[in-house]
């Protein structure tokens, strides 16, 4: 089971309404219910099962909100990179701050997606072995995912 805690505390906004909770999942927007006793996220995609919750037992992610999310990591590590290959090429030195900040934005776009790939349409990470020349990929003759 995937934990929306973090996405849900970060992007989550209040449900108004049962009308609103509805009018969000068929939006296509992300809602989330919470039990009384439990804090973590439940993602809820039927709306029957919005019968078994009050709205303020709810919370919506945007469905935009998630996308724009991801857009500005990578963002982020595109620049941070653009940045450390220009200073090098014009021979600038480069401290370990600088290496730092693109792994912690590497590893933020990383868990980001590894966390939420579900919602994200990707599919996680083969944990299979590597290809060995008597057996290759199950992946290579496979075609590129949609978007």
């Amino acid at each position: 089971m995937t934990d929306y805690t973090d996405l849900v505390r970060d992007l989550g906004e209040p449900i108004l309404s049962d009308a609103d909770a509805l009018h969000c999942l068929s939006e296509g927007d992300y809602v989330f219910a919470f039990h009384d006793m439990d804090d973590e996220p439940i993602r809820v995609t039927d709306p029957d099962v919005l019968k078994g919750y009050t709205h303020d037992q709810l919370m919506v992610v945007p469905h935009d909100a998630v996308a724009q999310r991801l857009e500005r990591l990578k963002d982020n590590v595109k620049q941070l990179t653009d940045s450390l290959q220009l200073a090098g090429g014009s021979g600038l030195p480069l401290s370990e701050a600088d290496h730092k900040d693109l792994r912690d934005a590497t590893q933020d776009l990383a868990d980001f997606t590894s966390k939420n790939a579900q919602l994200l349409g990707i599919a996680p990470r083969s944990t299979a072995a590597p290809a060995t020349a008597d057996a290759p990929s199950p992946t290579a003759a496979a075609p590129a995912p949609a978007h």
